[in-house]
């Protein structure tokens, strides 16, 4: 699945006119904090043993329009994971990304919109870092159906550490004449399902197709690179602590998730959305399995 990092810039720009429209609002910042306690191995290896994988990040995205039908995009983006990658070698591993993204948005006219984005980043770990440079983009066409429905087909594309991930697209937003009711959708990497209560109260569900490659360089592996996948569903509920904060609570479960380590010189060819039509490798670790997984998202939102 593509990396969580390109998911939100991607997301605000697919709902930029509907925000403008009906909501009067944009979600400048994000900062997240999970955690994932008691985290079991593969237990196809037979081990007990457990870790803690801990996630964080923070998404800064800023639109600034350059023309009435023109908006530059970009922002600041970055995540992180601290978990023991193998029962028999001890000690945490501090992976990371760091995404700088930029493009631009047009209003081709007749309801019509489309997003080009280019995403530079730096994904390895601290302390044990290696090479680690890796670049994506993708392109989004949006049909605006009303003031509060659109529909969106795209393309991810991304160097990864064992080759290239192309990932096709589908977007959908929708949120009824009440605003109570709303759905976003970046299939297969996201949906989000809410519903509003109250002015201030807001609970959904929430999908997230995680995935995102590391270099790394250490003793017992080499040079070598992580693998991580992790397709997360959880609950949610949100409060307004004020007009321009919001706090998250979610949890819910990892499934299919795995923090495979592979030589540096392994490589798997071409994925498409996360499924590899060949894929000669041997991992060199035994890798954490799903589990539960708890966070909490502050979002800083300014008004229009």
């Amino acid at each position: 699945m593509p990396p969580r990092s390109f998911l939100p810039v991607l997301l605000l720009s697919l709902c930029l006119p509907l925000n403008l429209w009906a909501q009067q609002y944009l979600d400048v910042l994000h900062v997240t904090y999970g955690i994932s306690p008691g985290t079991g191995y593969d237990q196809e290896f037979g081990t007990n043993a457990t870790t803690t994988v801990h996630h964080t990040d923070l998404t800064l995205t800023l639109p600034l329009p350059i023309s009435p039908k023109t908006t530059f995009i970009t922002g600041l983006i970055g995540f992180g994971n601290r978990l023991q990658l193998d029962p028999q070698i001890p000690g945490t591993i501090n992976l990371y990304s760091a995404t700088l993204p930029f493009g631009l948005r047009f209003d081709y006219g007749n309801k019509w919109f489309g997003t080009h984005m280019l995403m530079p980043r730096r994904s390895t770990a601290f302390n044990n870092s290696r090479a680690g440079f890796q670049v994506a983009t993708a392109h989004l066409f949006q049909r605006q159906k009303d003031q509060n429905t659109s529909f969106t087909l795209g393309f991810y594309l991304s160097q990864e550490s064992y080759g290239a991930m192309l990932v096709p697209l589908f977007g959908l937003y929708y949120k009824d004449p009440s605003e109570r009711l709303e759905l976003q959708m970046l299939l297969p990497a996201r949906g989000d399902i809410n519903y509003s209560f109250s002015g201030n109260f807001r609970m959904g569900v929430v999908f997230d197709g995680l995935g995102s490659t590391h270099d790394l360089q250490t003793g017992d592996y080499g040079d070598a690179y992580v693998q991580r996948i992790s397709n997360d569903l959880q609950g949610y509920a949100q409060v307004n602590l004020s007009k321009t904060l919001l706090l998250s609570l979610r949890s819910g479960y990892a499934f299919f998730r795995s923090f495979r380590v592979y030589d540096a010189e392994d490589k798997a060819g071409l994925s498409l959305a996360g499924f590899f039509f060949d894929d000669p490798r041997n991992a060199l670790n035994t890798s954490v399995e799903g589990g539960f997984l708890f966070s909490f998202r502050l979002t800083y939102r300014v008004m229009l």
